[in-house]
């Protein structure tokens, strides 16, 4: 992390065991570089602190105008709960969680997903085909903003 090469950094930044304060001080010394190369970082995903860290610094980073990174990191999330779900046995669902941060595209999208994939609700996909997709996520950013309201 402390090499002179911005490259030699970015991979230790995706590949190397970095601990939560190693990860800190990458995105304190290299900001979006070390985030966008530390997300897909399997040694941060495999404990909780680890995706904790990634969490706080793609909100950190939405904040200061980096528009894509908390996508970035569910985008992330999911494929690793995918791919790795003993890392995520500990953890609540995420759509369980109790976040008093806006909802985002991505959340309202990984929503609809859960819907589509766990057949919970015919009538929604029915109404899904007939309104389509953009109605769906108009529905279920009132229903999130209720939520939030209570």
């Amino acid at each position: 992390m402390t090499h002179e090469d911005r490259a030699a950094r970015a991979a230790a930044y995706s590949n190397g065991a970095l601990t939560v304060g190693q990860m800190h001080a990458a995105y304190a010394k290299d900001s979006e570089l070390a985030f966008n190369q530390a997300v897909s970082n399997k040694w941060l995903w495999r404990k909780a602190e680890g995706r904790d860290a990634l969490r706080a610094i793609a909100w950190d980073a939405d904040e200061r105008g980096a528009d894509f990174t908390i996508n970035l990191y569910r985008l992330t999330t999911d494929r690793m709960m995918s791919s790795h779900p003993e890392w995520f046995k500990e953890d609540e669902p995420i759509s369980c969680r109790s976040d008093s941060r806006a909802a985002t595209k991505a959340d309202i999208a990984a929503i609809v997903s859960q819907v589509d994939k766990a057949r919970l609700a015919p009538e929604i996909m029915s109404l899904r085909k007939a309104v389509g997709t953009t109605g769906i996520l108009s529905v279920l950013t009132l229903i999130a903003v209720i939520i939030q309201i209570f």
